[in-house]
């Protein structure tokens, strides 16, 4: 294998070529795969100490929308809403 890349030293070049990009989407498809997985396991902890103390789930909801900025599929904030309402229709 070494006598490959002595006899043709441009191989070295194709093959980190190849390499780095395939590490580096590897990599970033692992951290981001633990990041999700890391804030699932969080806001799963946060529900349960929620339902512990005996919070109704309009109040888990409340919560969890505040404190992730995320709103539902299909949800307006009430920003938009104005916003939409200015506009005039054509």
């Amino acid at each position: 294998m070494l006598e490959l890349f002595k006899e043709n030293p441009w191989l070295i070049v194709i093959v980190l070529g190849c390499l780095i990009p395939i590490s580096a989407i590897v990599l970033g498809t692992l951290t981001t795969y633990l990041q999700k997985s890391r804030q699932a396991e969080l806001d799963a902890s946060l529900k349960h100490d929620m339902l512990q103390r005996g919070m109704s789930a309009d109040d888990i909801v409340r919560v969890l929308e505040a404190n992730s900025g995320r709103r539902g599929k299909g949800c307006r904030s009430r920003e938009d809403s104005l916003h939409a309402a200015e506009q005039p229709k054509q």
